[in-house]
């Protein structure tokens, strides 16, 4: 049986640094692809660094709004799976 992972943010902590981006991808991926990442940080203003993660949300928006059917939801561990292969971002 899979245990949920969650991840807390810490606002004051991030740094920009954008390695929880590249771990992300290479533990989902198998390699550092940014872009299919399910952790993005943005920098609204200079200095200001916000790390968005994947909500898991019940209802799933993502995967519904998808144009190339590259999102699905694992139905033993309900999380957001991308497949690269039809990914075109």
């Amino acid at each position: 049986m899979s245990r949920a992972i969650w991840i807390v943010r810490d606002y004051l902590r991030c740094t920009g640094c954008r390695r929880c981006e590249l771990a992300c991808s290479m533990h989902h991926e198998g390699w550092m692809w940014p872009e299919a990442s399910r952790i993005r940080v943005f920098m609204p203003f200079p200095g200001v660094e916000v790390p968005h993660l994947c909500a898991q949300c019940d209802d799933y928006p993502c995967v519904e709004s998808c144009p190339v059917d590259a999102l699905s939801v694992d139905e033993e561990t309900t999380a957001v799976i991308v497949d690269r292969e039809k990914c075109t971002s």
